[in-house]
């Protein structure tokens, strides 16, 4: 039994699909395995020590003083610890 050219176009396409697909199965199994690791690190220990609680024992003022004081060093500790952090995703990309 003789074929003509489109019954030939149509088996051999017939037998290409299915081997087509099956290579790209096997080359989507291909790619590497990425393992992602996240390392902590530590907060500088001079931003962990605790900071002296006002002292009662003067005048209003005085507390008052003290009390801005606190306030001001903590926003300064946080101000490092932004930028801390800041530089520790600036290096992340690298």
């Amino acid at each position: 039994m003789k074929q003509n050219g489109s019954e030939k176009q149509f088996s051999s396409q017939l037998i290409a699909a299915p081997l087509l697909l099956s290579v790209l199965t096997l080359l989507t199994g291909c790619k590497p395995t990425v393992i992602t690791e996240t390392i902590r690190e530590p907060v500088p220990a001079a931003w962990l020590v605790p900071l002296p609680a006002p002292d009662l024992s003067g005048t209003y003022g005085e507390y008052i003083a003290q009390c801005e004081q606190v306030v001001k060093q903590c926003n300064a500790d946080k101000q490092d610890i932004k930028r801390w952090s800041d530089a520790k995703t600036d290096t992340q990309g690298l």
